[in-house]
């Protein structure tokens, strides 16, 4: 069992509720103090601040929906064994296990996931946020992790991409689900690949792999 095509347009659907929103700012100092000098500035202002309102309430939802997805399909993942949702929108779906940066507790994320050679490729896309997603950020601080492949399980080295490799890997990822190149033009930050070396290369050899 796959979710197959129809995941892309239930992505799509999350993230494009914040794509048209404009991103929360702070206040200038000199508006907030000559603010309701004017009723039609005070009008405006008011506006502005019911905007800003409606901007963090569309991105918590699409937080909320993002989290009660991945926890969704991980909780589908485990007790299927890997057998159910292990494709998403076209591509191969692994779990990933990251010690929590401050907790130092086990935390399992599912992840879309690209071959490369004997290496595995996943994007810290975290939707085109603003704020890289958690599992990369434990990477950062702890670059152990444990990979799980349908019944498969192994452990990884993480690093981040090169410039010449995240390239040449960046053009297969988005011609195969453009979704990326779309959560990169919503975002400042440029959007790191992330490489997952295995501990033993035949664990993550083609044969193994969907």
């Amino acid at each position: 069992m796959t979710l197959g095509g129809r995941a892309a347009p239930l992505l799509d659907r999350i993230h494009r509720s914040a794509d048209t929103a404009e991103p929360a700012k702070e206040p200038d100092p000199e508006d907030v103090e000559h603010a309701g000098d004017d009723p039609a500035e005070h009008l405006f202002h008011k506006d502005t601040a019911g905007m800003r309102v409606e901007t963090a309430i569309r991105l918590r939802l699409r937080r909320w929906l993002i989290r009660g997805m991945s926890k969704a399909h991980l909780a589908v993942q485990r007790l299927s064994r890997g057998r159910a949702f292990g494709r998403v929108a076209g591509m191969p779906v692994l779990l990933l296990t990251t010690t929590g940066r401050r907790s130092g507790k086990a935390r399992t994320t599912p992840l879309t996931f690209f071959r490369d050679g004997g290496d595995l490729a996943v994007v810290a896309s975290n939707g085109g946020a603003d704020r890289p997603p958690d599992w990369s950020l434990n990477l950062e601080a702890n670059p152990r992790a444990v990979v799980a492949i349908g019944r498969d399980t192994f452990g990884v080295t993480a690093r981040t991409a090169s410039d010449e490799e995240r390239s040449r890997l960046w053009t297969v990822i988005t011609a195969t689900y453009s979704g990326y190149a779309r959560y990169e033009n919503k975002t400042a930050r440029r959007i790191p690949v992330v490489i997952l070396t295995p501990d033993d290369a035949e664990a993550a050899r083609p044969a193994a792999l969907p």
